[in-house]
């Protein structure tokens, strides 16, 4: 057989198939938490340069921003209706801008936000002085029904760029809950199993799979 046939029928095996879907092309995660063992108020950093990343803490607002109440272990609890409240994350791992990210989580409110602002969520590129460095690349309010709702996003290239987001730029993860008082507003929020995860480019894993394969001809000659 020749070697043009072979690599031919290669590329098309099950092997190829094996090598081009496998572990190593899977997502990586940067940040995968679901609060397990954690407790207490969030830390207050006061609005200063965070000295603990890949720590949440919460910059002012109520010490009701704890660890606690999920139902299903251990979550960002965000109560009271009348505080205003946060919880910030700044990550030691930085953008790059030539990748794809999904970005996930669970939040759970107890009850029927009927009027007044909605809790939001951000993600951008900061330090913990200010909310973000850049703009955002992404935010969106919670739903306001009550229940468990999955949040889930695609972050491209394209996206950090147009943000303002340069290559090195520490990742930047916040949850506010404004604080708002009077009746018919949720008292309570609750985030879990927070992921962001970066996902290899399609043509990287392809080249990847490839070099293997050619690898695997060369030591067939």
């Amino acid at each position: 057989m020749s070697q043009k046939l072979f690599l031919k029928k290669l590329m098309f095996s099950p092997l190829a198939a094996a090598i081009l879907s496998g572990p190593a092309f899977a997502a990586t995660p940067i940040i995968d938490e679901d609060f397990t063992g954690l407790s207490g108020s969030l830390p207050n950093d006061g609005g200063n340069p965070v000295d603990n990343q890949d720590a949440w803490f919460r910059t002012g607002g109520a010490t009701s921003t704890d660890f606690d109440g999920s139902v299903d272990g251990s979550a960002i609890h965000m109560g009271f209706r009348y505080h205003n409240t946060n919880a910030n994350f700044v990550s030691s791992s930085t953008w790059d801008i030539t990748a794809t990210y999904t970005f996930s989580f669970d939040y759970i409110t107890s009850n029927t936000q009927l009027n007044g602002t909605l809790p939001s969520w951000q993600i951008g590129a900061g330090d913990g002085t200010d909310r973000f460095l850049s703009d955002l690349v992404d935010s969106g309010s919670f739903i306001s029904t009550a229940g468990t709702h999955d949040v889930n996003i695609t972050i491209t290239s394209t996206d950090l760029i147009n943000a303002g987001v340069t290559m090195g730029d520490n990742i930047y993860i916040r949850f506010e809950k404004p604080g708002d008082g009077g009746a018919l507003r949720s008292a309570v929020y609750q985030v879990d199993n927070v992921n962001l995860s970066v996902v290899p480019e399609p043509s990287s894993a392809a080249l990847l799979g490839l070099g293997g394969l050619a690898l695997i001809l060369r030591r067939r000659k």
